[in-house]
C-alpha cells in the first residue's frame, strides 16, 4: 500500500508540475481550487482518486479491485459518466475475457 501511495502522489505532482510549466517562465501560482485525477494501478488491482490543489496532493479514497484474489485482473481504462454519478472501469484479464465495472 505504501508504494502504490507513493506512486499515485507522484503522479500528482508530474500532472502538477506539468500544468504549471505550460505558464512558461512565469512565476508558479498555487491552483486556486482542486482537481481531481482518478488513477489506476494495473498491478496493484487498484484504482485512486487523487485531490491535488491549493493545499498539496493526497489520495482522496482508493479501492481494489478484481474477482480473483490469485490473479492480477488489471484495471486498463477509464470513464466518468457525463452526470458525474458513476465511473466505468475495464479489467484486461479475467476469465476467459476482460470485463466492465460500473
Amino acid at each position: 500500500m505504501i508504494r502504490f501511495a507513493s506512486a499515485v502522489c507522484l503522479l500528482a505532482l508530474f500532472v502538477g508540475s506539468a500544468l504549471s510549466a505550460s505558464g512558461q517562465g512565469k512565476p508558479e501560482a498555487k491552483p486556486d481550487r482542486d482537481y481531481l485525477v482518478y488513477v489506476l494501478s494495473e498491478s496493484a488491482d487498484r484504482i485512486a482518486l487523487v485531490r491535488f490543489g491549493p493545499n498539496g496532493a493526497r489520495i482522496d479514497h482508493d479501492l481494489q479491485t478484481g474477482d480473483m484474489p490469485v490473479d492480477i485482473d488489471g484495471p486498463h481504462g477509464i470513464v466518468v459518466s457525463p452526470d458525474k454519478q458513476f465511473y466505468y472501469v475495464s479489467l484486461g484479464h479475467g476469465r476467459p475475457y476482460g470485463s466492465v465495472w460500473k
